[in-house]
C-alpha cells in the first residue's frame, strides 16, 4: 500500500509502505546546494502523533538489531550509514569514529517518547557528482530508492 505524496513547507514525504515504515523524503531550501533526499526507515516516536504505534514499531526494530547487530551494521554500511535527527547522526558519527559499531551506538542514544523520531538509511545530497545525478533524474532516484528498499526488505529489518 502506498500513501500519496504529502507536501510540507520545504519538503515532501512519500511513505512507500506504512506497515514497514519505508519512506523517502525530499528537502529543499533557498540554496539548492543544500537540497537532499533521504531513503530508508523512519519512526515517529511521538506518542500523541502516532497513537503509540510508532514507539511499538521502534521497539520491535530495536529488538531485531539486538538479535542481529552485525547484520544491521552491514546493511547500514551498504546503504549509507545515515541517521537522523541531526543530534543522533552527530552522536552516531562520533561513536563510529571511536571504533564502536553503529548498532552499539544506537543503544547509547535513547529516544524520548514524547517528542522524538528516528530515521535510518541513506542521504542523497548535492555533495558529489553521482548524488547530484540521482537528485536530478527521476529515473535514477527511483532506481536508488528501490535498491535501498530492496536491501532493507531482504535484510529483515523492515
Amino acid at each position: 500500500m502506498t500513501k500519496p505524496l504529502r507536501p510540507y513547507t520545504r519538503h515532501a514525504e512519500d511513505i512507500r509502505d506504512p506497515e514497514s515504515l519505508l519512506q523517502s523524503r525530499f528537502f529543499a531550501g533557498d540554496d539548492p546546494s543544500g537540497d537532499y533526499a533521504r531513503i530508508g526507515l523512519g519512526f515517529s516516536l511521538n506518542s500523541v502523533l502516532s497513537n503509540g504505534k510508532g514507539w511499538d514499531e521502534y521497539l520491535d526494530f530495536m529488538a531485531k538489531i539486538k538479535k542481529r547487530p552485525g547484520d544491521f551494521d552491514s546493511l547500514m554500511r551498504e546503504i549509507g550509514n545515515y541517521a537522523q535527527p541531526n543530534c543522533l547522526h552527530s552522536c552516531l558519527q562520533s561513536c563510529l569514529q571511536s571504533g564502536k559499531s553503529l548498532s552499539g551506538c544506537i543503544f547509547e542514544h535513547e529516544p524520548q517518547e514524547t517528542v522524538d523520531w528516528r530515521f535510518f538509511g541513506k542521504r542523497v545530497g548535492r555533495d558529489s557528482e553521482d548524488s547530484c545525478d540521482i537528485l536530478n533524474s527521476t529515473e535514477r532516484f527511483v532506481k536508488e530508492a528501490v535498491w535501498v528498499f530492496d536491501r532493507i526488505f531482504k535484510s529483515g529489518f523492515a
